[in-house]
């Protein structure tokens, strides 16, 4: 019989652990076709999250546990996960019911379906502030403006993955990672599941605005070169300007015998051209720099889907 496993990230999910069991058990109890098991990884919880979890896999054989030293956040639990596990498929689901359990049935028959991937993407969220919302528009705006990934409109970590794409993602071993956008930088057959997530089952989100500042940053900056190369950009533009604006003064002087630029403009237009060289220069050295960074995350250079 096939296993699938279940991984859960949890951080100070004590109020929340014994409710998601009871209600995920429940969803995937009339299927008999696979064995399903529980991961959970406690992301360094500072209150009974651990207790619990000890507590019930020694009530229940479906049930396991990985305990981190401290708080790596929930992309370094997931992979942490990934790497221990020896399964045919992965769901990720987060433990606070934001990610509706009911879904785990369609996920599976899209993956019996031939897809690889399938993702949950969230339509709407009854927990989410408008100040979260707009976060998440410019998130995805400017990742999918700046990136060499398209990533799709409230696509989440709810996830189905393949053994194949499980072997794939542990391969990578940079530091700053987006488990999501991970996932469709390697390319796999992916489909895409909709839903509504509810408001959390207990307890608050450990995710703060600033977190999702923090994950904005590294998503984009992990898929982009765009940050840098905008310095040379800059330096382009800001040159350009001042070099025909330099042209128009001299002409008005020495040409048409005109005077409407006093002597400081000279100075500031000649400085303002020189910032301008130095952010071409910048840009230059952040082209370098982009391609040192780009080899120190080695990455796999191509991922086999199948071989006949």
């Amino acid at each position: 019989m096939k296993k699938i496993t279940l991984v859960i990230p949890v951080f100070n999910e004590a109020n929340c652990i014994e409710v998601f069991y009871r209600a995920v058990s429940l969803a995937i109890s009339k299927n008999t076709e696979f064995n399903f098991h529980f991961l959970f990884v406690d992301d360094g919880s500072s209150d009974e999250s651990f207790e619990i979890i000890s507590k019930m896999t020694r009530a229940n054989q479906d049930i396991s546990c990985i305990k981190l030293t401290r708080n790596f956040g929930k992309e370094a639990a997931i992979i942490a996960a990934l790497s221990s596990l020896n399964t045919d498929a992965a769901i990720v689901i987060d433990c606070d019911l934001q990610h509706p359990p009911s879904l785990i049935e369609n996920f599976i028959e899209q993956w019996k379906g031939g897809y690889l991937v399938v993702c949950g993407v969230r339509v709407t969220n009854d927990g989410s502030s408008m100040v979260r919302k707009i976060g998440s528009f410019i998130f995805y705006k400017l990742m999918n403006s700046v990136s060499n990934i398209a990533l799709k409109k409230g696509v989440t970590d709810f996830c189905l993955i393949d053994r194949k794409v499980i072997q794939e993602i542990i391969k990578f071993s940079e530091s700053n990672r987006l488990f999501r956008d991970i996932l469709h930088w390697m390319g796999f057959k992916t489909a895409y599941v909709d839903f509504h997530a509810p408001d959390r089952s207990g307890g608050s989100s450990s995710f703060y605005f600033r977190s999702l500042i923090s994950l904005g940053i590294n998503g984009i900056t992990s898929f982009s070169l765009f940050p840098l190369r905008m310095i040379g950009w800059f330096g382009v533009v800001l040159s350009l300007i001042s070099g025909v604006l330099f042209l128009v003064m001299l002409f008005d002087k020495f040409l048409f015998n005109y005077n409407h630029f006093a002597p400081i403009s000279y100075v500031i237009v000649v400085n303002t051209f020189f910032i301008g060289l130095l952010g071409m220069s910048m840009g230059l050295m952040a082209i370098y720099i982009g391609n040192i960074y780009t080899d120190v995350r080695k990455r796999p250079l191509y991922i086999v889907e199948d071989q006949i």
